[in-house]
């Protein structure tokens, strides 16, 4: 066999890189389960100290916080100490943009799924219920802390389009703000907040509303909980709809009945209604790093759904009996895809 040159050798040490992925998941997965980094935020600590504190072997937390060393989440001192690096500070769960949560659900959730990716490629179907043995959203409503880690993911960029769309769209006075499928109303939330006279109705499963009203501080008098299925109805008396990280979900027949379902509503109040679609748009030809091809494959696993471009956004308000008026981003790979009726 002829010797690499030394592409060739860069070429195999990334892909070597990319099949070892299990590694650090699992690893950091473990790390935040324990909260290792939360115990660790006040200095460093000994193996010993630390599974007193978490409940863990001593001598094989050691080896494991090795492991942790290795990926660069904490570093090891002579003394037989570890503390945190810049790296695993993201692990405390008292920092902003703390990724502890995701670290669990990833863990606990998204890494076990993946496994049905195979099944999914050789077969055209959605693999969930071969691990999680029901469809994703039914498994959440009876995993009460996955299901508020899943909603805490989906929050965190929130605040991020409510400003994008405070800016780029102008919400008039005493109108009111319908969020289907709005979870903990964190978008709803920093929108009110930026309009003072505007109403709000927060849409979703009964058992998600149970946790909105942390979501909504500061503006619960100014929100109505509505719970139901958005594949049966959604409330009417909106002036702007909004469908964050929804239709990704779904595939084409269901994610145009929730359309239909918001056209009708849309058709029962004030004219000039608007819709608001916030989702990742797939790119036509993949040139470079995409979140929107990321979060494709896990809808694949996860709901049957997808990410789509904007000319299939455009088919399936068209199939909806909506009209798409304009589509423009708003950073971290999301879009707004605006529609209103014909």
């Amino acid at each position: 066999m002829d010797k690499m040159n030394s592409s060739e050798m860069q070429a195999r040490n990334w892909l070597l890189q990319l099949i070892r992925g299990y590694i650090s998941t699992q690893s950091i997965y473990v790390a935040a389960k324990l909260k290792i980094a939360d115990y660790l935020a006040s200095g460093p600590r000994t193996s010993h100290e630390l599974a007193q504190r978490v409940g863990a072997h001593a001598p094989t937390l050691r080896r494991f916080l090795r492991g942790l060393a290795n990926l660069g989440v904490v570093e090891e001192y002579e003394a037989g100490a570890f503390n945190l690096t810049a790296v695993g500070q993201a692990l405390r769960s008292d920092v902003p943009g703390s990724l502890q949560g995701a670290a669990v659900l990833t863990g606990e959730l998204l890494y076990p799924v993946r496994a049905g990716l195979i099944t999914a490629v050789q077969e055209g179907r959605t693999p969930v219920e071969d691990y999680l043995g029901k469809p994703l959203f039914d498994y959440l409503s009876e995993q009460p802390e996955l299901r508020e880690l899943f909603h805490a993911g989906l929050a965190e960029t929130k605040p991020n389009v409510a400003a994008a769309i405070a800016r780029d769209f102008e919400i008039e006075d005493n109108c009111t703000v319908v969020d289907v499928g709005g979870g903990q109303g964190t978008l709803l939330a920093a929108i009110l907040a930026a309009h003072p006279r505007v109403q709000g109705i927060l849409f979703d499963r009964a058992e998600v509303l149970q946790k909105a009203s942390a979501g909504l501080t500061g503006v619960l008098d100014r929100v109505q909980l509505c719970s139901g299925d958005f594949f049966q109805s959604v409330p009417r008396g909106g002036d702007l709809y909004l469908l964050s990280w929804i239709l990704h979900d779904w595939d084409d027949e269901r994610a145009t009945t929730l359309l239909k379902n918001c056209r009708n509503a849309m058709e029962a109040g004030r004219p000039g209604t608007r819709l608001l679609i916030i989702e990742a748009l797939a790119p036509d030809r993949v040139t470079r790093p995409s979140l929107a091809v990321e979060l494709d494959l896990a809808m694949l696993v996860l709901t049957g759904g997808q990410e789509r471009t904007a000319q299939e956004y455009q088919a399936l308000l068209q199939a909806a009996g909506l009209r798409l008026l304009r589509v423009y981003a708003i950073g971290d790979g999301r879009s707004v895809i605006e529609a209103g009726l014909p």
